[in-house]
């Protein structure tokens, strides 16, 4: 029966974006964080193993090229989303080749092909949003599938703590259940407990950005149920990097921000969860004493050997080009170097040092010239992607997010949330008579700062 409702809604959401291709771009996130990894793996129920959620983010791409862009008259918006998510692609695609001959493993080598396809598919999809956030209507409805999406993860990475059984077909298939405390740690359909982290703290930040301007007391019980879902999620990943992350971004907004009462409310209330679970207290404190642990690779004196390992086997053409992801893996014969920020120079070169410097400065441009915007959502998103960029930033020094997957697509739709934010907002400014632009501007300047 599971099988069959799986397969029938497979058929029934493909064919609903042919019918409304901005349909599509709302319900990629319940598919994205929910999804059924183990599930399609064993039943093989694409040729090669591809992911229906790849499958997916090919076709929305297809459908809105063809239908919005070809048929529809829109044109390519070749903005600042535009201009990030491809010159990143680019830097990707030079640092896998400038380093495809030195690989010895020929399994590496179609790892560094699989790595640049799933990078082209994630570039697709964000094509397809990108082109289909027309308006401040459209922005409401992404936000809002977006933020209910991710608790719906959220509760998935929940379930799975209290029924881990019952929840497998949502876990990675590399993730078998039983090895080790490590491996079975819950993560719910994010890959892996320290991405689920990331994404539910990122999302964290939005969601709190949305509780200050909304008047509706039922609307704010609402959104509070919603931020403590998420943070429920994120204690149970017991994820250091995540909890540091959240922990730094959340004492910042209590002294910097505006939304100080929800802030304090997001402390006390982590503080209440760690303390009233003993298991889940116990099996934290155990992660972190393996933080001080110099026998652990996870220690924070391994870490910083690892870093040291990365420059180290770096040369002066892996400054220039980069070495990509899988050649580092060979060299080093570990998952990850562990921080976003070697990673940068190490594996992405000069290119993804400069790349990074740009998209950021503008990104931060953006988002302060929208903060005195007298429409409610410009407010909440501008605000919402800064913090979360901000979580983003801090999680990222201890886990390499520009790798992992969904904290990658999660840097990108933040890029275009604010990227859209800000077309819309001078487009409708511009469309206004000169005397209520100037009343408009009055008010911006007037307006209350909520950072």
């Amino acid at each position: 029966m599971l099988s069959i409702i799986i397969i029938l809604g497979t058929a029934i959401v493909l064919c609903a974006i042919f019918i409304n291709p901005k349909l599509g771009t709302y319900i990629i996130w319940p598919i994205l964080f929910m999804y059924p990894h183990r599930w399609f793996f064993e039943h093989q129920f694409l040729p090669l193993n591809i992911g229906v959620d790849d499958l997916f983010c090919i076709t929305l791409f297809l459908v809105v090229l063809l239908r919005r862009n070809l048929l529809g008259g829109v044109p390519i918006r070749f903005g600042y989303a535009f201009g990030v998510i491809s010159s990143f692609v680019i830097i990707v695609i030079i640092a896998n080749i400038a380093s495809y001959g030195e690989i010895k493993s020929a399994l590496v080598r179609t790892d560094c092909i699989k790595d640049i396809l799933k990078l082209g598919v994630y570039w697709g999809l964000f094509y397809a949003i990108l082109h289909c956030i027309d308006n401040i209507h459209d922005l409401r409805i992404q936000f809002s599938m977006f933020s209910m999406a991710i608790v719906g993860g959220a509760a998935i990475v929940i379930l799975q703590y209290f029924f881990p059984y019952k929840m497998e077909i949502f876990i990675s298939p590399k993730f078998q259940s039983g090895i080790s405390d490590e491996l079975t740690r819950t993560s719910g359909a994010f890959l892996n407990a320290n991405s689920a982290a990331c994404m539910l703290g990122c999302s964290l930040m939005l969601v709190i950005a949305a509780v200050r301007l909304q008047k509706n007391i039922l609307y704010k019980v609402f959104i509070y149920s919603f931020i403590f879902i998420l943070l429920m999620g994120i204690l149970l990943t017991k994820s250091r990097s995540g909890l540091f992350s959240i922990g730094v971004t959340t004492l910042l907004m209590g002294i910097l921000g505006r939304n100080k009462k929800i802030t304090w409310f997001i402390i006390i209330a982590a503080l209440v969860v760690s303390i009233g679970f003993a298991g889940f207290r116990e099996a934290f404190t155990r992660r972190i004493q393996r933080t001080s642990d110099i026998r652990q690779d996870s220690s924070v004196v391994g870490r910083i050997q690892t870093w040291k390992d990365y420059f180290n086997s770096a040369t002066a053409k892996t400054y220039m080009f980069g070495q990509g992801v899988n050649r580092a893996r060979e060299i080093h014969g570990k998952g990850e170097s562990h921080s976003s920020y070697v990673s940068l120079i190490v594996l992405y070169g000069i290119g993804g040092v400069i790349w990074a410097l740009i998209s950021l400065i503008i990104f931060f441009k953006k988002g302060l010239s929208l903060r005195e915007s007298p429409e409610p959502l410009v407010h909440i998103i501008s605000t919402g992607c800064i913090w979360s960029l901000v979580n983003w930033g801090f999680y990222s020094i201890m886990a390499d997010a520009l790798n992992a997957p969904h904290t990658r697509f999660l840097l990108f739709y933040l890029v275009v949330l604010m990227d859209r934010t800000s077309a819309i907002t001078k487009q409708e400014l511009a469309l206004l008579p000169y005397e209520e632009q100037i009343d408009s501007l009055q008010m911006q300047y007037a307006g209350e700062e909520i950072y």
